[in-house]
């Protein structure tokens, strides 16, 4: 292990190395293009997001002498005149709305580029200080007429390729290796837009898709030269890469590409200019792309969108660059998908100032995590009519939908629907009218005024920092009623605002006669319309040209200032203008200062190129728009006598601004806020959060107002309060926290109460009771108390009766009456009959439980007394028994002795003794093996050697010996018992005693008769041998006489029939005295040379130990064989085979070790693999032969 751990020791320093190395080599390669571009003659570069030189025609960071360009005073006039410095023929295009990294490590070195018509940079001027920052950089990118030959020269030094895993080149559309110039491409920073352009550049359509570690082998024998790939856009004119890499073949790009190569020429392959600068998709939870109008994850570049400064305007930014018609919904924290986790976050920081993506700003750096990632939902379809190409985007319409030309209030239509009045104010109001045609607005309303119920609302949120529409934002999404609807009155619209008819060379044309015009000087404003193709006018008023003896009016974002102008002038850098003005307006957080637009000082607000100096405490925001309020107030600018001013006013009822709320915001439905609130109050059961009202879920509650939910410890009761126990309620003791209190006293609450109630009249109760306090006899029914019914009762402050059980119930309800022995008691409320102590008792005649008398004692539960034997209870105390009576322990009589009493027991008979039976006493029979007689007063158990049955006298002795006054006697010699008179009895003289004394014994031939006390003669088939007791009957196939000492066997020539011998009556056969036999049968012959011996026992006994011997020994024979089978077959082994253990063969030696098994000797073999840690042996070539019974 301690080289493994070696080998990734190395492996993570190199890592380290690699990365710090390539660090180092950025920021000197940094310095050296700055150090080149500071000491070169040019003084212009353009460089891309690693500070190498941007390819020609796409869009790069512009430095000046090493250092940025801030975008003040900078126009197209600045940008054409840059781009020829550095000898193109043209502009591209320019902007300031750039957020690269590498513009932290250059100066600011230029600032207040103005250049003239000319766009030669010797006609600029500009200075070399700045008040600037990074975030108005200028990118800039230039065009000539040599770019298709230079895009042809750098694609002959580029070359692409697809190959399979035998290094192949792929041209069916597969996915393979992709190739740079014979090396491998690194994954690091590819995209989407990337694997495009390069297909693209192969000649394919686009790019089916692109992924890594597929790991070709043909890989790890080539060089990675290909790294760090970002393309803008599909096309590969607009990449970045760098030739050295950090990576591993693990990293390697595998690319597929669609489509075959095409014939089509340069411009086809490069597609359609929105298919390539499709940068955002939607996609579902699979990855799939979202094309309707669902909820999805937003993608840039293939990475997901963070939330941070995201807007409804950058959410309709978004949609209408991806070509639809609106943003519909967008949402973040409370989507997930499983696959987020498989994106990294590519676009942060996105700030639109109205919903164009012209007006956005962004950063693809970001400190955010996929809990913020953007969910974004578009609205495919039109918001006007796809036919109606020319519709209006704002409309006043009467009562009857008629326009309103006047000034009478009229209702304002977006696109053909209304506009909510959330947020809108006079700046809103006038830029309308400005976009009407309107000099200005008189004033506006909201409600209901004409019937607008057919009407979709289509604008909300409509918030102009001035009265230009182009510096207003909006939402086309909406929460608001007709009751909102935007009701407006602009000023009547007068010539010099009315749109300027186009010339015409019709002969017939309605301009009045040429005398009509003074010959020098053009008519005024109002007249321009009617006389605008006068000949021979000298000069135009202020804000209009003269071009071909016509005054025309200057366009948007230009002016004249001064009547006689054959020309208008652009409106410099950071100002505009509307159509025919007289100067220029300052964007906010600018002034108009000599003829240009300055940033506004440091804590100062602009508006209308006026700054103003933020209050104490604050600073500006929202562009330099405004000054920061305080959270519930909001900045506000004001026309005073002294002129424009700002100041911090509280939101008004029903409104809140909280964080970076530029404004305040109307609450959501369902809730509402007082002047200057932070937030909103929700409902009961819902809280703040984000800026609108959640339900409270599971089992939490929350109070009006809360700005979190409230958990229940039990469960929850509705939506404002949780579920308490009889006698508590719930009480909020702040605005998040509250717990179930106690009633107070003389109140009570239970079941499904909602509050605590008072106790009626004549009751009472104390703190957090759930009941009120009733007498006894009475119970709680929930509201009142009513009386107990019969057979029932109650204790005071009972909520129910207790049931008698099988008893009554006293006449006040207060007790129920026990059965004897016991007595009531009440327990918490709950009655109960409680047996008495031992010691005491009650009987029927009392209430409680009375002590005993002395003498005398009971249990528990007991309706009397126990007296002591002798004595009975007499109902209250313990009487004595008469004469010749006897009582038990606790008897209630005496019971009288037939026989007489002694000892407090009756006697009895011989064979029985008295006994007490709970309390009843009788004559019992003595037991098994016991006696009595006589004036025993028990039994006793029988004496050693003697028994008896149920109720005996005396005990019966063994043979041998007789009973005497209670004990067993044994016979003396030739003597013997006599069981009828009890009594040892002499021998005859012709016997002597046997050892049990049951009888005298008698000679050969003779047994002992007891009754006669004398030896008897045995009978027929009978025997005796001298000294037995009795005869025994003669064996089978033998017989004896009368009084026999011993039995014979039939003689031969007879057979044995029922202890006779008979002879064989049949012809041909003989006895052997047994069977009647063939005369001729070899068994025969056998008895009559054995003389007339029968078979017997021990002839078949003898028999079967003879075959038993037989098989043992043949059992042994095999054995033995087997044993030198075995031992010839292990010689046989050990001279043929050298069997050892086979360690990490390879597949073949196996197999070659099975067939030369196979094809040899059948002998046992085993292989086995031992000590191989990587055995190539699959588990089947693990084999084993057996032979036999034998396994080596």
């Amino acid at each position: 292990s301690s080289g493994i751990n070696a080998e990734y020791g190395e492996l993570y320093l190199t890592a380290i190395f690699y990365q710090l190395f390539s660090s180092a080599m950025l920021r000197l390669f940094t310095l050296l293009i700055t150090a080149f571009s500071m000491c070169s003659s040019a003084l212009f570069t353009l460089v891309n997001r690693r500070g190498q030189p941007a390819p020609v025609g796409t869009l790069g960071l512009l430095l000046y002498k090493g250092g940025t360009v801030c975008d003040d005073n900078f126009d197209a006039n600045s940008a054409h005149a840059v781009c020829r410095e550095m000898g193109y023929d043209h502009i591209g295009t320019w902007n300031s709305q750039g957020s690269w990294s590498i513009q932290s490590h250059y100066n600011i070195r230029l600032d207040d580029v103005m250049c003239d018509e000319t766009a030669e940079w010797g006609g600029c001027s500009y200075v070399e200080t700045h008040n600037c920052q990074h975030s108005e950089d200028v990118f800039l990118s230039c065009l000539d007429d040599v770019t298709d030959d230079v895009t042809d020269s750098m694609s002959e030094a580029i070359s692409f390729k697809l190959v399979n895993t035998e290094g192949r080149t792929i041209l069916d559309g597969e996915v393979g290796l992709l190739l740079y110039n014979g090396g491998t491409v690194c994954d690091d920073m590819f995209d989407n837009n990337a694997a495009n352009a390069i297909c693209r550049f192969m000649g394919y359509t686009g790019a089916t898709g692109f992924v890594t570690r597929l790991n070709f082998d043909i890989a790890t024998s080539l060089d990675i030269k290909l790294d760090n790939v970002q393309c803008t856009r599909g096309s590969w004119d607009s990449c970045t890469f760098v030739e050295l890499s950090d990576c591993t073949h693990r990293e390697d790009v595998y690319l597929g590409c669609d489509g075959e190569i095409p014939d089509t020429g340069p411009e086809e392959e490069e597609g359609s200019e929105e298919e390539e600068e499709q940068v955002f998709f939607i996609v579902n939870g699979q990855g799939e792309v979202i094309t309707d109008d669902q909820l999805g994850l937003l993608l840039y570049k293939g990475g997901t969108v963070c939330d941070d400064s995201f807007s409804s305007n950058s959410a309709n930014a978004i949609c209408k660059l991806m070509g639809y018609a609106e943003a519909l919904r967008w949402v973040s924290g409370t989507e997930s998908y499983s696959i987020q986790n498989d994106y990294e976050i590519t676009l942060d920081e996105v700030q639109c100032v109205r919903g164009d993506w012209s007006t956005c700003t962004f950063s693809e750096d970001h400190n955010c995590r996929h809990t913020e990632d953007v969910f974004l939902r578009c609205n495919p379809h039109s918001l006007i009519d796809d036919n109606d190409e020319e519709a209006a985007m704002f409309a006043l319409v009467d009562e009857s939908g008629g326009p309103v030309t006047d000034e009478q209030k009229g209702l304002l239509l977006y696109y053909g629907k209304t506009v909510c009045d959330d947020r809108f104010d006079f700046n809103a109001a006038s830029a309308i009218c400005h976009e009407l045609g309107r000099p200005g607005a008189i004033g506006f309303s909201s409600g209901e005024f004409f019937d607008t119920d057919s009407l979709e609302i289509g604008l909300d949120n409509v918030d102009c920092r001035d009265m230009v529409w182009a510096n207003c934002s909006y939402e086309t999404s909406h929460n608001c009623q007709p009751s909102e609807n935007v009701y407006l009155r602009c000023s009547a619209p007068t010539e010099a605002t009315l749109p300027p008819v186009p010339a015409t060379d019709d002969p017939e044309s309605t301009c009045p006669p040429q005398e009509s015009c003074p010959p020098t000087t053009c008519p005024a404003p109002d007249q321009i319309q009617e006389c605008a193709e006068c000949a021979d006018c000298a000069e135009c008023p202020a804000g209009y040209y003269l071009q071909n003896s016509t005054c025309h009016q200057c366009p948007e974002h230009y002016y004249s200032a001064e009547p006689g102008a054959t020309s208008c002038i652009e409106c410099p850098g950071i100002s505009t203008s509307a159509a025919g003005a007289t100067q220029c307006v300052c964007r906010a957080g600018t002034m108009w200062v000599a003829g240009r637009c300055k940033h506004c000082p440091d804590d100062h607000a602009g508006m209308e190129g006026v700054c103003v100096a933020c209050p104490q405490g604050s600073h500006p925001i929202n562009n330099d728009n405004s000054c920061s309020c305080p959270e519930g107030e909001y900045w506000v600018w004001s026309n005073t006598l002294t002129g424009l001013t700002g100041l911090c006013v509280p939101c008004t009822a029903g409104t809140y601004r909280t964080g970076d709320m530029l404004h305040c915001e109307l609450c959501p439905t369902y809730s509402t806020s007082p002047p200057g609130a932070q937030h909103c109050s929700c409902e009961g059961g819902s809280y703040w959060r984000e800026g609108e009202c959640w339900e409270c879920e599971g089992e939490t509650v929350s109070q009006a107002g809360a700005l979190q939910c409230t958990n229940c410890s039990t469960a929850r009761k509705d939506d404002t309060s949780c579920e308490c126990g009889d006698g508590l309620v719930w009480e909020w003791l702040d605005q998040h926290s509250g717990l179930c209190a106690p009633c107070f006293a003389d109140t009570y609450k239970s079941g499904d109460m909602t509050n605590c109630a008072s106790c009626p009249s004549g009751t009472s109760t104390h703190a957090g009771a759930s009941h009120c306090t009733c007498t006894a006899g009475q119970f709680w029914n929930g509201t009142d108390c009513t009386p107990c019914a019969d057979g029932m009762a109650s204790r005071a402050g009972s909520v129910h009766c207790t049931i008698c059980q099988h008893a009554a119930s006293s006449a006040d309800r207060t007790t129920c009456i026990c059965s004897p022995g016991s007595f009531w008691v009440w327990d918490s409320g709950v009655g109960s009959c409680v047996p008495c102590r031992a010691g005491s008792y009650r009987n029927s005649s009392t209430s409680s439980c009375l002590l005993c008398p002395a003498g005398s004692s009971s249990l528990a539960g007991a309706a009397q007394c126990s007296c002591p034997a002798g004595t009975f209870w007499a109902g209250g105390e313990c009487d004595a028994c008469a004469e010749n009576s006897v009582s038990a322990a606790e008897a209630t009589q005496c019971t009288v002795c037939e026989l007489g009493a002694e000892d407090n027991s009756c006697k009895c008979e011989d064979g029985k003794e008295w006994k007490w039976e709970e309390g009843v006493g009788s004559c019992s029979p003595c037991t098994m093996n016991t006696y009595k007689m006589g004036d025993m007063t028990r039994c006793e158990a029988c004496p050693e050697a003697s028994s008896s049955e149920v109720g005996a006298a005396w005990c019966t002795c063994t043979t041998g010996t007789f009973w005497s006054n209670g004990n067993c006697v044994t016979c003396a010699n030739n003597t013997f018992y006599d069981a009828v008179t009890n009594t040892c009895v002499e021998c005859p003289a012709d016997s002597v005693q046997v050892d049990s004394h049951s009888a005298c014994s008698c000679g050969a031939g003779l047994s002992w008769h007891p009754l006669s006390r004398s030896c008897k003669t045995c009978p027929k088939h009978h025997y005796s041998r001298e000294g037995s007791a009795e005869c025994e009957k003669c064996p089978l196939y033998t017989v004896s006489g009368r009084g026999a000492e011993k039995c014979t066997p039939c003689p031969v020539g007879q057979y044995w029939l029922n202890y006779t011998c008979e002879t064989c009556n049949e012809s041909g056969k003989i006895g052997n005295g047994v069977f009647c036999l063939d005369a001729y049968d070899e068994q025969t012959q056998e008895l009559r040379s054995a003389q007339g011996n029968p078979p017997n026992s021990q002839n078949i006994v003898f028999t079967c130990i003879v075959a038993i011997l037989a098989v043992t020994c043949l059992v042994l024979i095999l054995l033995l064989v087997a044993r030198q089978r075995k031992q010839r077959i292990q010689k046989q082994i050990s001279m043929s085979y050298s069997v050892a253990p086979l360690t990490g063969g390879s597949e073949s030696e196996w197999q070659d070790m099975r067939n030369d098994s196979m094809s040899g000797p059948q002998v046992p073999i085993i292989c086995a693999l031992t000590g191989a840690d990587n055995a190539t042996g699959s588990e089947e070539n693990i084999y084993m032969f057996q032979q036999e019974q034998n396994t080596i």
